[in-house]
């Protein structure tokens, strides 16, 4: 059974053999090796291809999710951003502030464009005013929602690589992660030199990177 095999590199070895029957040459024999340091991978070469193995798809799958945090950790504006925006947030303190400075750029815009000689009474003004101020903050604050497509393709204020770089964004890297293995798949992220892979009988997987 599966379950019951216990790799290592004498019986990933053996598993190889098995698979790859007359094929497993000497050439395949002389440059298996086993990654003691990583653990649960190792590479070898066939017809003059170096190829990756890993022990199974779950372990596989836990690699790629790592790769791709440690990509989204240090360049986010490399993935694509109509898939990252949904794992793109402003925090509910960071939202006040910026809603609270907003606020006052609104209030002197729209006082500087209201004539009060077009109302009744300063009140009638003043409440004017304020109800403006509020309709735009609003819809300052909707926008925020989607902070990508607001502050890069709406209003152009930072380019996608200038606005990752901001402190007032958080991205849920774990969730992020797991989406994009789950939507692409792991070989995308590991098996670089055409995404695809394959398995022997007991579960070992290997690939071109």
């Amino acid at each position: 059974m599966k379950n019951a095999i216990i790799w290592n590199e004498h019986t990933i070895k053996e598993e190889l053999i098995n698979h790859f029957g007359n094929e497993f040459g000497e050439d395949i024999a002389d440059s298996y090796k086993y990654n003691n340091m990583l653990g649960n991978r190792g590479s070898f070469t066939k017809d003059g291809e170096e190829y990756t193995f890993i022990e199974s798809v779950d372990i596989a799958e836990g690699i790629a999710i790592d790769q791709v945090k440690g990509d989204l950790e240090v360049s986010p504006e490399l993935f694509v951003q109509s898939w990252l925006k949904d794992f793109i947030h402003i925090s509910d303190t960071e939202k006040r502030i910026m809603c609270n400075e907003e606020k006052n750029s609104i209030r002197e815009m729209v006082s500087e464009y209201t004539n009060l000689d077009d109302y009744k009474n300063e009140e009638e003004y003043n409440n004017a005013i304020d109800e403006a101020v509020n309709i735009r903050l609003e819809e300052y604050a909707t926008s925020l929602e989607n902070p990508i497509e607001y502050f890069v393709n709406e209003t152009g204020m930072f380019t996608i690589e200038d606005f990752m770089k901001q402190n007032w964004i958080s991205i849920d890297i774990g969730e992020a992660a797991k989406d994009a293995i789950k939507t692409d798949g792991w070989a995308h992220f590991l098996s670089k030199y055409d995404g695809k892979y394959e398995t022997t009988q007991n579960g070992i997987v290997y690939f071109r990177e």
